[in-house]
């Protein structure tokens, strides 16, 4: 749908997937096939993926940065390792873990939790995300630290691709 060239996505890889030789050359593959704006596609990875060889894991996203394919840390905050990872992976962005966003109007430590990976981001100069966003009062809370990008429930339950396709087109 030309109406949707514009639409960044992001796709979220398993380690196995990840660990596939062919890895990133069906990304590549599917990037000049389907003339997609790579600058508009994110790969989300878990923790997980460092259970294996961490420099093979840290080569092949490179080699998908060097496409221009954005990568994301998912479910930041809830492994044992995230600093480290932060460290070493060549991430553009952290997604901050919907556990921690769930309780942030009532916990004052999920809220701190969450003002201190937001200021953790920004020190390492990669994007925030905040996501399970479910409510007016967590939007409020977000906001009133500056958090730059949100997800969740609040502006949309999972759409059918022809239901999000009547909905970006009439936007």
């Amino acid at each position: 749908n030309p109406n949707l060239k514009h639409i960044s996505i992001a796709v979220n890889v398993s380690a196995k997937q990840v660990w596939h030789k062919d890895f990133v050359e069906s990304f590549s593959k599917i990037i000049k096939n389907k003339c997609i704006n790579p600058g508009l596609l994110t790969i989300e990875i878990t923790e997980s993926i460092m259970v294996r060889d961490m420099s093979q894991t840290i080569k092949k996203l490179i080699e998908l940065k060097k496409l221009g394919i954005k990568v994301s840390l998912d479910d930041f905050g809830t492994g044992f390792s995230s600093l480290s990872y932060l460290k070493r992976l060549p991430v553009d962005e952290i997604k901050i873990d919907a556990s921690f966003v769930q309780d942030i109007v009532e916990n004052a430590l999920d809220l701190m939790m969450v003002k201190a990976i937001l200021d953790l981001g920004l020190n390492f100069n990669v994007g925030v995300i905040a996501e399970g966003v479910e409510s007016t009062e967590q939007m409020t809370c977000l906001q009133a630290m500056n958090m730059p990008y949100y997800q969740g429930f609040y502006f949309s339950k999972p759409l059918p691709v022809k239901d999000f396709e009547a909905l970006e087109t009439h936007q």
